[in-house]
């Protein structure tokens, strides 16, 4: 395995910030960083956050998630066009932020 570049993010961009406007933390290129046993990348921002955070925040965003789909199951929301399209990007927004949030999980998980 060859690594080509090192990015961190100091912060997160949409953590705990359901139904508010996206942070603006940069993804920062580094040429080295200090590997944190079990945790991650030192000034990352999910070096910040416990395993069971992690897990917490992974699962309010899968019962959201469920919440969501209930709803656009609903024939009287498939009519309101603009209610589909904005439980959509509410569900799509949620997806992002929980990829990299598993991910992590993931990662903690195997080592």
């Amino acid at each position: 395995m060859n690594i080509v570049a090192l990015y961190i993010s100091p912060g997160h961009n949409y953590f705990g910030r359901h139904g508010l406007p996206a942070e603006k933390n940069p993804v920062v290129a580094v040429p080295a960083v200090e590997c944190l046993a079990g945790r991650g990348l030192a000034g990352d921002r999910f070096a910040k956050l416990k395993t069971d955070q992690i897990e917490a925040r992974i699962e309010q965003i899968e019962t959201r998630i469920r919440e969501l789909d209930e709803a656009m199951a609903d024939p009287d929301v498939w009519r309101n066009h603009s209610r589909m399209e904005e439980l959509g990007a509410e569900r799509k927004k949620l997806l992002a932020e929980k990829e990299p949030l598993e991910f992590e999980w993931s990662r903690r998980a195997e080592g």
